[in-house]
Formats: C-alpha cells, sequence, structure tokens
C-alpha cells in the first residue's frame, strides 16, 4: 500500500480502442505488521480500468513514391492501394478525402462514378473502397494532386509548429504517358 500512496505504481495504457483493461496484484507485507485479514494469504486481488476513448486523426499513407500514373488525356480508377487511410475509431464513411486546390487545374480533376463529367474536391473512404472515385487526365503531362483526410474532428497526420497545427498534405505524382 505503501507503494501506492508514493506514486511507485503507474498504469500505461497500450492505445488501444478497448474501453476496458485490469490488472491482478497481491499485497504483502515486509515487516512484523498484521495484514488486515481480507489481505492475508496468497491471494491475487484484480483492479479494473475503465478507459474514456479519444478520438485519433486518420493516418494516411500513399504508395512508394506518391506515384500514379494514367495514360495523357484519360481517366483512372482511385483505388484503396494508392491512398489507404488507418483510423480505427471511424467508419469508412466517416472519412473524408479533401483535395486541396482549384477544382479545374491544369492536370485534371477527381470525379465520382455517379456524377460523371463534374470535378469534386471531397469523397469518402467509402466512395474509394466501392470503386467510384477516378482521376480524370487533361492538361499537362506531370503535375501533383494534394490530397488529405479527415474524420470530421481531426485531419490527418498534424505536426505542432510554434505557429499552432498544420496539416501535412500529401502529394501524388500525376504522371501522363
Amino acid at each position: 500500500m505503501l507503494d501506492l500512496w508514493q506514486g511507485r505504481v503507474i498504469y500505461i495504457h497500450s492505445g488501444s480502442e478497448d474501453q476496458q483493461d485490469f490488472f491482478m496484484f497481491s499485497v504483502f507485507s515486509i515487516n512484523k505488521k498484521a495484514l488486515p485479514v481480507f489481505q492475508k494469504g496468497k491471494r491475487l486481488h484484480r483492479f479494473d480500468i475503465s478507459i474514456s476513448p479519444v478520438n485519433d486523426a486518420p493516418v494516411l499513407s500513399l504508395p512508394e513514391g506518391n506515384l500514379f500514373t494514367l495514360m495523357e488525356k484519360s481517366k483512372r480508377q482511385l483505388t484503396t492501394g494508392v491512398l489507404r487511410v488507418w483510423d480505427p475509431d471511424s467508419s469508412p464513411a466517416e472519412l473524408v478525402f479533401s483535395s486541396l486546390g482549384d477544382l479545374n487545374t491544369e492536370v485534371g480533376h477527381l470525379e465520382h462514378q455517379e456524377y460523371s463529367g463534374r470535378a469534386i474536391n471531397l469523397f469518402s473512404l467509402n466512395d474509394l473502397e466501392e470503386g467510384k472515385i477516378f482521376f480524370v487526365h487533361t492538361g499537362v503531362p506531370t503535375s501533383r494532386l494534394a490530397l488529405r483526410v479527415s474524420d470530421g474532428l481531426k485531419v490527418n497526420n498534424v505536426l505542432s509548429c510554434p505557429r499552432g497545427n498544420t496539416p501535412i498534405i500529401y502529394y501524388i505524382k500525376v504522371c501522363a504517358t
């Protein structure tokens, strides 16, 4: 008990999404003082812990080299192989990608299968998983597409900068051949 009172016992959470945890412990005395009856013997006690969940920002990763190639003046489907996102506390419907910049850039635009011919700058992970998102090349042979993802509360990979929080923007190099 003295260890508890003196702050020598700490609990460190693993970071998992589990909202319950526990640890087992036993009580003994190193001096001759008598222990209360309920603590005598070599008995294990269980300490239950309730964990309040914290919303983590989604993590976006791109393929090695961040390269997306397609035929010049063509349309190519974006997949989860190109845009990989991990966020265990959000559903695919809650994760929204945003394309940063002008919708009608010199290189091309994003398009949703259900709205063919119209440039979009937002789409969900659900849309991506269902194969409904395309990149339409319209111009220069090489450029880049700036993307980020949000769960509605946090934006992917936020860095702490001296002037505040700045999201990392992921760029996919677009090469038309």
